[in-house]
């Protein structure tokens, strides 16, 4: 019967060896886990920090192109009116030139 019990003890030995054997495995394997999760996660966050940095760029870049844009237009007004001003003014020269021939023409006609 000793002899019986040595072996049932050595075997409830081995299993609880080999059970913490196990449990150890699995904890190793679900740190190695949770350590690969946290990991990626962060992996995730930096990546999405980096679009969400890339969208204010591009957001910014896009408020500074309307601007821009804005401001051409006010030029653009600028350079049709001048525009306009100096046809007025290149039609006032052609009637003053007119004028003035019909004026010379004149005074050559009573100089005579």
């Amino acid at each position: 019967m000793d002899e019986d019990f040595l072996k049932l003890e050595n075997i409830i030995s081995k299993t609880i060896k080999s059970f913490k054997t196990f449990i150890t495995l699995i904890f190793n394997y679900t740190n190695t886990n949770l350590h690969f999760l946290k990991r990626t996660n962060q992996i995730t966050i930096d990546h999405y920090n980096l679009i969400e940095n890339s969208i204010e760029d591009i957001s910014n870049n896009r408020e500074n192109i309307s601007d821009i844009y804005k401001n051409i237009d006010n030029y653009l007004e600028k350079i049709e009116t001048i525009k306009n001003q100096v046809n007025i003014l290149e039609q006032i020269s052609n009637e003053l030139n007119k004028y003035s021939k019909e004026l010379e023409l004149k005074c050559q006609e009573l100089l005579k």
